[in-house]
């Protein structure tokens, strides 16, 4: 009797000593959303614009098993000037009193071997189609996190983009595992 109350009594102070340190951390979260691209909505999500030029993308089903769905955006042909973009919406929580800060995140990486890319990670207003975080990376072929800069108090719904731009190379970009969550600041 007298071992298994020395255990629960272990056991609740680790509880409450982990309940303790993540809350503060789990506190001010307001909203979380995200799209791996492996199920049948991203299909419909996820629109692929250009002003024309040697780009496509979309979403595609790939044999790797930690990406099984993901994103694409594909340049065909050397010496692109032009740009294509994979884009969709996402809810955010909206603007509080003491301010909402919010950001987006996405794995990117550059299928092609011995190519880079170049991209804008972006969030536009789709109110006024200007831009409320943007970041500009070049990506090789492992898998990096790309994150937006914070903004805070935006709109309750943004318009995120991934944007290849064109260069002296034939490439396709892979996107996945796209984040976006808001804090209560």
């Amino acid at each position: 009797m007298r071992a298994s109350t020395r255990v629960l009594t272990a056991l609740i102070a680790t509880i409450g000593t982990v309940a303790g340190v993540c809350s503060p951390a789990r506190a001010g979260l307001m909203y979380y959303g995200a799209d791996n691209f492996n199920f049948a909505g991203s299909y419909v999500a996820w629109e692929f614009s250009t002003p024309g030029g040697p780009y496509s993308g979309g979403v595609k089903q790939t044999a790797d098993p930690v990406h099984k769905g993901v994103g694409y955006l594909r340049e065909s042909a050397a010496g692109g000037t032009g740009w294509g973009s994979l884009g969709r919406s996402a809810t955010m929580a909206p603007a509080t009193p003491s301010g909402t800060k919010c950001s987006i995140q996405a794995s990117l990486r550059t299928e092609t071997p011995g190519r880079t890319s170049t991209v804008n990670v972006e969030v536009i207003d789709p109110a006024t189609w200007r831009y409320i975080a943007l970041n500009r990376v070049t990506v090789g072929t492992e898998w990096a996190e790309v994150q937006t800069p914070d903004w805070v108090n935006g709109p309750t719904t943004v318009y995120f983009r991934v944007s290849l731009f064109g260069d002296a190379s034939t490439k396709v970009l892979l996107i996945d595992d796209v984040y976006w969550k808001c804090f209560n600041n």
